[in-house]
C-alpha cells in the first residue's frame, strides 16, 4: 500500500516508452502501486533503439525476464571501423563462447516493437496499470504528492517519473535546461527486413568511414539491417527519403528484390544532458533527461539505467530506511554517468568524421570500437573507498551451479569470503542485507581474501572491505549516506508502520497542560521522513511546553487506543493537503468515495482545522 493516504498509487510514470515501461516494471517489483499515461493508444510501429547491452539485459534477468528475453534478441558478433573498401581500422570482435564477465553476450540486437510488446505484457503482468491513449495535460507538485491532471480525470501519486520522450513537455514545465553537448548533424535512417540471405552483407557493425558520405551498417536482430547516411550540404530531408534516392544510396550493398523497406527517415544526432534529474518529487528519466548520437547504441540503454538506479532508492526512501535527501544521489550519479556515455558517443561520431578525411584528426583511436577507451563508471553518490570495483557492476559468476544474482536476492548484499568479517558491522546491515558466501577465485578482481563486498540492489560495488575493520567503516560510511538528515525521530516497527497504512482516518487525543484530553478526529498521512501529518481542528495544536513529554493517541473505529506516539507538535502550511486528508475522514465515516477536497474547504475554515507534523521520539503500540 502507498505511505501517503492522499494518493491514487504510489508512483505515476509519464510516457509508455521502454524506457517508462521498465521503470514502472522495477518500481512494481519493488512492490510499489504504479499507473503508467502514455498518449499513443498502441506501441508505435517503427524500430528505434537495436541495441541492448549487458547491463541492461542482467536489469531484465533480475526483473524475471531471462529466457523471454533471449527469445527476442540476437547477439551482436562484433564492430569495426572500415575504409569505403572494407578494409578494417580498428575494431572488436564478440565471441559468443567467450566467458563475459556478466555471464551476458555483451551486445545483442532486438526489434523496438516486439521488444515494447515484450515489455508492457511484463509490466502488466506485474501489476502495472497501464493507461494507453491518455496524454498528461499537466502535473504539479505540493509537499505531499504529484498531481496528474489528463483528459479523463485526475491522479495523485507520491512521486512521477517523467519519461517522456525528448521534447519532454514536462521537463521544460519544470524550467530544467538542457546542457548542449556540442553535436549535431543530420543522418538519413534506413531499416529493411530481408526476404532472403544476401550472403555479401557483413556479420558485424561497420562504421565507413567513406570521404563522399559517412554511412553505418548495423545487423540487427533476426532478418533486420539498419543503414545510417550522413546528409551532405545541399540534400533536404524530403528528397532523402523517397524510395528511389533510398534504393539509389543502398545500391552496392542490396537490391529491393533482397529486401523490405520498413523505415526511411532523417533524424537529427543531438548530444544534450539536462542539468538535473530531480525537481521535488518529480523524476526525469531516459531522453527527457538525456540524449546522444546513436554510434555507441546507448540510448536506450542509459535509460534503463535510470530506471536501475531509481526504483531501489525510492523503496528505501518509502521504507523510512533512508531519508528524502538520499533521492538526489540519482541525478549525482546517473548525469555524470549519463554524461560521459554521450561524450563518448560524441567522440565516436567525430572520430568517424576525422577517419573518412572530413574533419582534421583530433580524436583518437581509443573513441573506436576496439579502442582503449574504458565505458564510464559510477563516481559519485552511494560509494565508498577507492578500490578500483568500487562504482563498478559486480561480475556474475556462476557459485555452486547458480548464477551469482540469484543469491544476492533483490536486496542489498554482502559478499564473502569468510562470514566472520560481518559480525562487526552495523546491525542494520543484517536486516539489510543478505550475507552471500563465494569462492575468491571467482571474484579475483573484486573480493579480496578474508574480505568483503558491499553490493547495492542495483548489483554496483558500492564498497570492498579487506578486514572487518574496514567494512565497519564502509558500512556505517554508505548508512549515513542514506539518512542525510540528521535521524531526529526513532524508527518505526514495521506492526506500527502496517497499522498507519492499514486506515485511513483515527481520533486524535492530544494532552492538555492539565493532563486532561483533547480530541479531534483526523485524517492522516506519512510523510518522507516518516512523521505523522494529521488534519485536525486547531485548538489540539496548541501544545503547552509545560508538558514534558506531549503524546498523540490514535485510535480506529473500534474505539480503542492502538498507537500512541510521543513527540513533537507543530503547524504547517499545507492547504491542499489539509483538504484532502479531512476528505478521507468523511469518505471513511460515509462508507463512500472521499468527496473533492475542494468541497471540504468551507468546512475546514468553519471548523478551523490545520495540518499538524508530528515528529515522534517514542511510541507504545497496543493491539
Amino acid at each position: 500500500m502507498s505511505d501517503l493516504r492522499p494518493s491514487d498509487v504510489d508512483v505515476v510514470v509519464v510516457g509508455g516508452g521502454p524506457v517508462g515501461v521498465t521503470m514502472a516494471l522495477l518500481l512494481a517489483r519493488q512492490g510499489f502501486t504504479v499507473r503508467v499515461f502514455e498518449r499513443s493508444p498502441e506501441v508505435y510501429d517503427l524500430p528505434r533503439a537495436i541495441v541492448m547491452d549487458d547491463e541492461v539485459q542482467r536489469v531484465l534477468h533480475n526483473a524475471g525476464l531471462g529466457d523471454e528475453l533471449d527469445a527476442i534478441t540476437t547477439p551482436l558478433l562484433g564492430a569495426e571501423f572500415v575504409r569505403p573498401g572494407g578494409e578494417q581500422i580498428i575494431g572488436v570482435q564478440l565471441p559468443l563462447d567467450a566467458p563475459w564477465p556478466l555471464g551476458l553476450h555483451p551486445t545483442v540486437m532486438y526489434y523496438q516493437p516486439e521488444l515494447e510488446e515484450f515489455l508492457r505484457t511484463a509490466a502488466v503482468r506485474n501489476g502495472v496499470e497501464l493507461v494507453l491513449g491518455v496524454g498528461v495535460d499537466s502535473v504539479e507538485q505540493d509537499a505531499a504528492g504529484v498531481t496528474v491532471n489528463t483528459a479523463t480525470g485526475t491522479t495523485r501519486g507520491r512521486w512521477l517519473v517523467a519519461a517522456d520522450g525528448a521534447a519532454s513537455p514536462i521537463r521544460k514545465h519544470l524550467g530544467i535546461a538542457f546542457v548542449d553537448q556540442g553535436f549535431d548533424q543530420d543522418w538519413l535512417v534506413l531499416d529493411v527486413r530481408l526476404r532472403r540471405p544476401v550472403p555479401s552483407l557483413p556479420q558485424v557493425v561497420q562504421q565507413v568511414c567513406d570521404p563522399d558520405r559517412p554511412t553505418t551498417y548495423v545487423v540487427g536482430h533476426g532478418d533486420y539491417r539498419r543503414w545510417e547516411f550522413q546528409l551532405q550540404p545541399g540534400e533536404t530531408r524530403e528528397e532523402m527519403v523517397e524510395p528511389s534516392r533510398v534504393w539509389e544510396l543502398l545500391e552496392g550493398w542490396l537490391t529491393p528484390d533482397d529486401a523490405d523497406l520498413v523505415r526511411a527517415v532523417v533524424y537529427r544526432f543531438h548530444a544534450t544532458v539536462a542539468d538535473s534529474m530531480r525537481s521535488g518529487r518529480i523524476f526525469l528519466a531516459g531522453d527527457a533527461a538525456h540524449q546522444m548520437p546513436p554510434f555507441l547504441g546507448q540510448g536506450l540503454c542509459a535509460g534503463i539505467r535510470d530506471a536501475a538506479n531509481l526504483a531501489w532508492k525510492l523503496r528505501l526512501v518509502a521504507d523510512g530506511v533512508a531519508d528524502d535527501a538520499f533521492l538526489d544521489t540519482y541525478g549525482e550519479e546517473r548525469l555524470p554517468h549519463a554524461a560521459g556515455v554521450v561524450a563518448h558517443a560524441v567522440d565516436t561520431g567525430r572520430l568517424i568524421d576525422e577517419l573518412s578525411g572530413r574533419a582534421p584528426a583530433a580524436t583518437g583511436l581509443d573513441a573506436a570500437y576496439g579502442g582503449s577507451r574504458p565505458f564510464p563508471i559510477l563516481t559519485h553518490g552511494m560509494l565508498f573507498g577507492d578500490h578500483p570495483a568500487v562504482g563498478r557492476q559486480i561480475p556474475r559468476p556462476t557459485v555452486d551451479g547458480r548464477r551469482l544474482d540469484e543469491l544476492l536476492g533483490s536486496g542489498f548484499a554482502l559478499v564473502v569470503d569468510d562470514r566472520s568479517i560481518v559480525e562487526g558491522v552495523d546491525p542494520q546491515w543484517t536486516t539489510l542485507a543478505t550475507v552471500v558466501d563465494v569462492p575468491v577465485d571467482l571474484l579475483p578482481l573484486t573480493l579480496p581474501p578474508g574480505g568483503a563486498v558491499i553490493v547495492r540492489p542495483d548489483r554496483y560495488v558500492a564498497a570492498v572491505a579487506h578486514d572487518a575493520t574496514e567494512l565497519a567503516t564502509a558500512g556505517t560510511a554508505l548508512l549515513a549516506q542514506m539518512r542525510t538528515k540528521k535521524d531526529h525521530t526513532m524508527n518505526w516497527d514495521p506492526q506500527q508502520l502496517a497499522f498507519l497504512r492499514s486506515h485511513v482516518w483515527a481520533v486524535l487525543a492530544t494532552g492538555r497542560s492539565d493532563g486532561s484530553p483533547q480530541q479531534s478526529m483526523i485524517g492522516y498521512a506519512i510523510d518522507d521522513e516518516l512523521r505523522l501529518l494529521v488534519s485536525a481542528k486547531a485548538y489540539t495544536a496548541k501544545w503547552n511546553n509545560a508538558v514534558r513529554q506531549p503524546k498523540v493517541c490514535l485510535t480506529v473505529p473500534d474505539g480503542r487506543i492502538h498507537l500512541v506516539v510521543y513527540g513533537e507538535v507543530e503547524p504547517i502550511d499545507a492547504d491542499p493537503l489539509r483538504a484532502e486528508l479531512t476528505a478521507q475522514i468523511f469518505g471513511a465515516l460515509s462508507g463512500n468515495p472521499a468527496p473533492d477536497p475542494a468541497t471540504i474547504i468551507p468546512l475546514l475554515d468553519e471548523q478551523q482545522r490545520v495540518v499538524l507534523r508530528i515528529t515522534p521520539t517514542k511510541t507504545l503500540f497496543q493491539e
